[in-house]
């Protein structure tokens, strides 16, 4: 089923909704992670997602119930940088998504290249179908 121009939500192969408290305000096509039990906040680049918020209610204030699609889905995302179709995504500051940064060899020779090298390894990874500039909606597979 598809539905394009209509939302976050662009196909849906099984129902991948959960619900959870949110921690914060958010809006549709934040990325966000779980912050406390049962509750949701946007990402702020360094954890993994658990997903993407897709509906809310009462305008989806902090303390509000909010709907996030975890898994086989496209959702939009609001996307930090350019992304392009094809690149391995992960969560971005303020609620966004980014492309994965390359980590070379040398990168690793500092403590801040391990750092880097070992958050990219921990992070939850989805695939860019459609991409956008930073600001847009990108279309990801999760």
């Amino acid at each position: 089923m598809s539905f394009e121009n209509s939302g976050p939500m662009v196909q849906q192969a099984a129902p991948p909704y959960l619900t959870f408290l949110a921690g914060q305000d958010l809006a549709l096509g934040n990325a966000v992670y779980i912050s406390a039990d049962g509750t949701v906040s946007k990402t702020t680049g360094v954890q993994g997602f658990v997903g993407i918020v897709v509906a809310g209610n009462k305008g989806m204030k902090s303390g509000t119930l909010v709907t996030v699609a975890c898994g086989k889905s496209k959702v939009r995302a609001l996307a930090y940088g350019t992304i392009t179709a094809g690149d391995s995504i992960v969560s971005g500051p303020g609620g966004t998504v980014q492309t994965l940064a390359d980590v070379a060899a040398g990168d690793v020779s500092t403590s801040a290249g391990t750092a880097t090298a070992i958050n990219n390894s921990k992070q939850r990874r989805a695939v860019c179908d459609t991409g956008a500039s930073s600001g847009g909606l990108a279309v990801i597979i999760l």
